[in-house]
């Protein structure tokens, strides 16, 4: 899936290829992203991409694995210090689809190796993604 995003950082157009699949080069890939909801953006998992036909309308979705649980504890200062974001994923059960639309761009979520429920966002990706956390984190 390629999502085009406007940067933070020069306001050009950027691209992410995103990736769910069960066998890509022998290996499972679900790649994070980070996606528009009423509430404000989160990052998510993507599981599968579908597209639903209704009235002879095309509506392409994403089933996502939010990763939008409350934090149980607060960022370490190594967090901080590297850039991360922590983010806890929600139980598989709360996976739902989204309009593809709604998808912001891709992600790095790291499992957290101090606790195998917390993932890390890392924001040193790029430009753009030092701004979005920036923005969340105030």
């Amino acid at each position: 899936l390629n999502i085009y995003y406007e940067s933070k950082v020069d306001w050009r157009t950027s691209s992410d290829i995103l990736r769910a699949h069960p066998e890509f080069h022998d290996r499972p890939r679900y790649d994070g992203i980070l996606y528009s909801t009423t509430k404000g953006p989160v990052f998510g998992e993507l599981l599968c991409l579908l597209v639903s036909k209704i009235g002879g309308k095309e509506y392409p979705l994403a089933l996502v694995h939010p990763y939008d649980a409350a934090l149980a504890r607060r960022p370490s200062a190594m967090d901080k210090a590297l850039g991360f974001f922590p983010v806890r994923a929600q139980p598989r059960s709360r996976a739902g689809f989204i309009p593809v639309d709604s998808i912001i761009r891709g992600a790095v979520l790291v499992p957290d190796f101090d606790s195998s429920a917390y993932f890390l966002v890392h924001d040193l990706v790029d430009g753009d993604m030092f701004f979005r956390i920036k923005e969340l984190r105030s």
